[in-house]
């Protein structure tokens, strides 16, 4: 018989282990059902039969993306978990018999899903000798199923995803239909993010307006989308073909009905309309220019709000709109129950090829219960043309706006006003204090001996150089009334754009601080600088003894 100390010892040791059995269950339990990887994508050196195991290797990759219409094998049995991040090789290329992307998977709060180019020591040094470049999807001017290229939760609405650093070109839309590049369909998606994604070289015969859209969305329960970072660029478009306009323009930018969606710090080039929202969110920071005209001869709106809600444009540079069309604002906003707050946006260079060019800010009608905040914008009239800074669109008759407050914007025109007055008719309320009217030729010769101010030559177009320029200290102090959780700096100037490299740089310059008591400047800029020297002394002589 065991001693009574033995006996003890005993027990204690298999309670210690017991102890020890609960707290490995309970740590087992604590963990998550599945940890998330890293995935990697080639379509040069991958295999789809690789096991997930494998393909979390850049050795041994998978060939396509779960979800690519090519995706065979074991990259067709895996189902992405939260937290996964899927690295696509750099330079690699999927064409036409890969696409579409139909997605399905969702991330979680603060275990997002990351698709792209994420890794940029990796890429196929064949396609790209000397550094790496995006991954590329080539629809390779065919047509694709459901003529999209990347499709989110079309089914099922899907959250917390990211799509980052992809080429997509080749895009094709024929005589006839609607398509997407991007398609954010799934009604309920939520939280995704789109980057850093280089968008060109679409091949659509007939845009008759909206039928070709880069982003687009069909259903409002989307939310919480942001689109930052990105190049679109319609220059290298091909297929405009008869009737119509065959050098004319096709594809919307962004054709959304996402409640809270940002688009910021994109760039957005040579296409038909910029920005087509149906409800309440944020443009800003971008830089949108060459808008286009369709072929059927339509359109070109660099923004067009389409529904209620609460709007927020600023700090975007937009300039070279091609005239002569029908729509032809640069901004037409204002429908019914909408407030707008438009700031620091530097509009310029409306070109006016075949006809006088519309407003270049419009409200639409008839339409009541709206507002307007229009807030130290720096816009210029096309030369020669009278028409103000803010004016009817000529849509409809009766009210248009119960509310119009206008201050602090430099209107650059040969018209007298910056307000149209026939507009205010038509409100219950209109403040047009401290709005700065100047002809182009005043504009360019403001403050002499100091010439050429207000130019678009300028690094930063029709900014202020020198302290007794005429917008410098002249508008009214608006930090008590500003735009609820958005800084009072003048304009961040939208974003630079290297089209060698495809890459942007936001924002173009640092912002400077308005005084939250003294005076504010008129327009976009808040002048922050040394005046520069006065100019060298002509027409002097000399004479030697």
């Amino acid at each position: 018989m065991l001693s009574f100390r033995k006996r003890m010892g005993y027990l204690l040791q298999v309670a210690a282990l017991q102890t020890e059995h609960i707290l490995a269950i309970l740590l087992l339990c604590a963990l998550p059902l599945h940890a998330a990887n890293t995935y990697y994508i080639s379509s040069s050196t991958g295999s789809d039969s690789n096991t997930s195991a494998q393909a979390q290797s850049k050795s041994t990759p998978w060939a396509h993306l779960p979800g690519m219409a090519s995706c065979i094998g074991n990259c067709g049995s895996y189902t992405p978990q939260a937290g996964d991040t899927f690295v696509l090789m750099g330079c690699d290329v999927w064409v036409n018999s890969d696409l579409p992307v139909l997605w399905n998977w969702s991330g979680s709060s603060g275990s997002l899903i990351t698709i792209g180019g994420e890794d940029q020591t990796w890429y196929n040094t064949t396609n790209c000798p000397s550094a790496w470049n995006r991954p590329i999807f080539d629809a390779q001017k065919s047509a694709t199923s459901g003529n999209v290229l990347f499709s989110p939760c079309a089914s099922n609405g899907c959250s917390y995803v990211t799509l980052d650093s992809i080429e997509m070109k080749g895009f094709y839309l024929g005589t006839s239909g609607n398509g997407e590049y991007i398609a954010n369909v799934g009604y309920g998606n939520t939280n995704w993010s789109y980057t850093n994604l280089y968008i060109h070289g679409w091949n659509v015969i007939i845009d008759n307006g909206g039928n070709c859209v880069i982003f687009g969305s069909n259903y409002g329960g989307s939310s919480n989308i942001l689109y930052q970072y990105n190049i679109v660029d319609g220059s290298d478009r091909t297929g405009m073909g008869s009737p119509g306009n065959t050098t004319g323009g096709t594809c919307d930018t962004w054709y959304t009905s996402q409640q809270g969606a940002k688009m910021l710090s994109n760039v957005v080039h040579d296409v038909v309309n910029g920005w087509l929202p149906t409800t309440g969110s944020e443009f800003g920071g971008n830089l949108v220019y060459n808008v286009l005209t369709t072929n059927y001869v339509n359109h070109c709106n660099a923004i067009e709000t389409l529904g209620g809600g609460t709007y927020y444009i600023h700090d975007n540079v937009i300039h070279n709109e091609n005239g002569g069309c029908a729509g032809g604002e640069t901004m037409m906003i204002g429908n019914g129950s909408e407030t707008d707050y438009v700031w620091n946006n530097v509009i310029y260079n409306l070109t006016n090829s075949t006809g006088t060019m519309a407003p270049p800010i419009a409200p639409q009608g008839p339409s009541s219960g709206n507002s307007i905040y229009m807030w130290n914008n720096t816009i210029v009239v096309p030369v020669g043309q009278t028409n103000a800074c803010l004016a009817w669109s000529g849509q409809g008759s009766g009210t248009i706006f119960s509310t119009i407050n206008m201050q602090n914007n430099h209107c650059i025109t040969s018209g007298s006003y910056a307000l149209d007055p026939s507009l205010a008719n038509y409100t219950t309320t209109t403040v047009n204090n401290t709005n700065l009217v100047q002809t182009p030729k005043q504009a360019d010769a403001d403050s002499s001996p100091h010439f050429d101010e207000y130019t678009s030559s300028e690094t930063y177009a029709y900014s202020p150089v020198a302290s007794t320029n005429s917008t410098v200290g002249a508008g009214t102090n608006l930090a008590s009334s500003w735009v609820s959780g958005f800084s009072t700096n003048d304009t961040s100037y939208g974003c630079t754009y290297d089209s060698s490299v495809q890459t942007v740089s936001c924002p173009a310059r640092a912002a400077n601080t308005r005084p939250q008591s003294a005076p504010w400047d008129i327009g976009a800029y808040e002048f922050n600088a040394q005046d520069p020297p006065p100019n060298p002394p002509t027409g002097l002589t000399a004479t030697v003894n």
